[in-house]
């Protein structure tokens, strides 16, 4: 039995710097308005990644690994 592939396009990559060993297996981002977008862009530039993942987790009450995949993403400057 062979399993489906659950990497979208350009998703199986590790990182700029090949170290942490994440793939990218969800699918797609939430929709978010800009002012959310930049938000958690300046959290980002400043270095601030469990401002990021509080806001996911008990704002918008994702689970802990989507969340975390969403900020990596804001990290690596994919969102």
């Amino acid at each position: 039995m062979q399993g489906d592939n659950v990497f979208c396009s350009g998703q199986k990559i590790l990182t700029k710097e090949g170290q942490d060993g994440w793939y990218r297996t969800f699918r797609g981002y939430p929709d978010m308005n800009q002012g959310i977008k930049d938000m958690l862009r300046g959290y980002a530039d400043e270095g601030k990644y469990s401002s990021i993942l509080i806001f996911f987790v008990n704002k918008c009450n994702f689970g802990v690994e989507y969340s975390s995949f969403l900020m990596r993403e804001f990290g690596r400057g994919f969102i």
